[in-house]
């Protein structure tokens, strides 16, 4: 008995202080949810998973770096000019797609053209591209051209290039269907129907991957595709929720690995409402919400504080030093003066009780957070009546200028440029500037000045500034960013999830036979 136990303290021993080495080989099964029509093209990619999807399979000329910036993905060096309207890309040497034919700056021209076809040109990717032009200088080399100044137009440069050689001679409305093409990523489609995809490694890949292939499993609903991952069906799924995360961190052999996202969640002014347009109510609402239990209780610790428009992941630009501090006594007195009194349970001015509607989506977490505000708030005597609306009708609203306050859920991607959010000339009809706030000058030339440049550091002072004016104004209150969380089984390795939870980014990591060693 001493022997055994000694042995299996040694064994124990060896397994914490040993690492693992990566070894090539071996499958991954995963859970996909279908959330619409999936596509492997990106630029047809409309829904999460076909963006996560296609991406894997077709790399773009950049990808986002671990603080939001842009790296070099296919492209190995580019050039901005001054004034942020022309990119030129070099892609590397000797890239080629899995069917071994090489990747050249035709392959770029090929795929702005099918972004601004008939066929793509109306969707959200297709606007994106809208008056860009582009030219082969060589056959490395890609000139890009801007009709006006767009610093972030190098973010959208990680869309996945298209390979001419084999998808031009298609009609470019059969594209969205295609499952056959040669690809530039990892993996290369082997098999698919509507139940799975099977991908094995791509032969000529630049990033080449420990697997030998992964396999794509499509569920109707994030419950099924977490019993499938608990029950060992798969091996892994990126769409976990709060409730899902924590049953899969409590389970046998199965852990969370989490990541930054770009996305946040805020409570948002209209400050066309008279109450709201003092500003002692607006810095009084955002000391009495207490947005560490929201994360906490209703989102199970996966999520981070925000503080700005522009979330900690984008860490060159973020503004630090400005959190919110729950402080209810600081909010009372804000209240008062302000000329809102305490009568009994209420405030009171003027004989104008303070009550204030709160609109947001109906569905989960976000119905639940509303609800924890409405409790926050009755705390220092704002009454607040919710209003959980259909998702597709909160926009309009929005727009409308027809709510008081609203919880919104964003993800503006890697680039800080929040000019359609907070510029006074994105308020009118259509817009998406619903804060109703006055114009702000300072604010304004900061919002110009960031998108007109392409120079960091320029860039990055015109955004504190901006983020100081927003937050000086009170003009939202910034509750947090959601972690993007994924479900592994412990017999996969090497996964990571880098900034914006993309996992795929380094999905070349991943592994499953290893050598242990100390």
């Amino acid at each position: 008995v001493i022997v055994v136990a000694a042995l299996a303290g040694g064994l124990l021993a060896f397994s914490r202080f040993s690492r693992q080495d990566a070894l090539p080989g071996g499958r991954v099964t995963e859970a996909v949810v279908v959330d619409g029509p999936i596509t492997l093209v990106p630029a047809f990619a409309e829904t999460p998973n076909s963006r996560d999807i296609s991406a894997l399979l077709y790399r773009g000329l950049t990808r986002t770096g671990p603080d939001g910036k842009q790296v070099g993905e296919l492209a190995k060096t580019w050039s901005v000019d001054a004034a942020a309207k022309t990119f030129t890309f070099h892609l590397r040497r000797g890239l080629r797609w899995s069917d071994g034919a090489p990747i050249t700056s035709e392959d770029a021209i090929y795929t702005l053209s099918v972004l601004q076809s008939d066929s793509d040109a109306r969707s959200a990717v297709g606007q994106a591209w809208s008056g860009v032009s582009a030219v082969a200088v060589d056959g490395l080399t890609v000139t890009y051209s801007l009709p006006q100044s767009s610093a972030a137009f190098l973010s959208l440069t990680s869309m996945g290039l298209l390979p001419e050689h084999s998808l031009k001679p298609r009609p470019v409305t059969a594209l969205r269907q295609q499952t056959d093409a040669p690809t530039s990523g990892p993996f290369d489609v082997v098999a698919a129907d509507r139940q799975h995809l099977a991908l094995d490694r791509n032969p000529h890949a630049f990033e080449r991957p420990y697997l030998d292939g992964i396999d794509l499993r499509f569920y109707d609903s994030r419950t099924r595709a977490t019993e499938a991952l608990l029950n060992g069906e798969v091996d892994v799924f990126a769409g976990l929720g709060a409730d899902e995360a924590r049953r899969v961190g409590s389970a046998v052999n199965r852990r969370v690995v989490t990541g930054s996202t770009f996305a946040y969640a805020e409570l948002l002014f209209n400050q066309k409402n008279a109450a709201l347009g003092d500003d002692h109510v607006r810095k009084a609402i955002g000391l009495a919400i207490d947005r560490q239990v929201q994360i906490t209780s209703t989102l199970a610790g996966f999520a981070r504080p925000d503080d700005t428009p522009i979330p900690p992941s984008v860490r060159w630009a973020t503004l630090l030093g400005r959190s919110i501090r729950l402080d209810r006594a600081a909010a009372n007195r804000e209240l008062e003066a302000g000329g809102w009194h305490s009568v009994g349970r209420s405030r009171v001015k003027d004989g104008q009780k303070l009550q204030l509607k709160l609109t947001t989506g109906d569905a989960q977490p976000y119905s639940s957070i509303a609800a924890g505000i409405e409790r926050d708030l009755a705390a220092v005597g704002i009454a607040t009546v919710t209003q959980n609306l259909p998702a597709d009708t909160v926009l309009p609203r929005l727009q409308s200028h027809q709510f008081d306050m609203a919880l919104t859920a964003l993800d503006n991607g890697p680039d800080p440029d929040i000019y359609v959010f907070w510029h006074s000339s994105q308020e009118g009809p259509g817009g998406f500037n619903f804060s109703g706030m006055p114009a702000n000058a300072a604010l304004d030339q900061d919002l110009e000045g960031g998108r007109t440049t392409a120079d960091y550091a320029a860039r990055r002072r015109a955004y504190l500034d901006a983020q100081t004016q927003i937050l000086d104004d009170h003009a939202a209150v910034f509750l947090y960013t959601p972690d993007a969380m994924m479900g592994a089984r412990d017999t996969v390795k090497g996964i990571a999830l880098p900034a914006g939870g993309q996992r795929y980014d380094t999905v070349q990591d991943w592994f499953v036979n290893g050598r242990r060693r100390l």
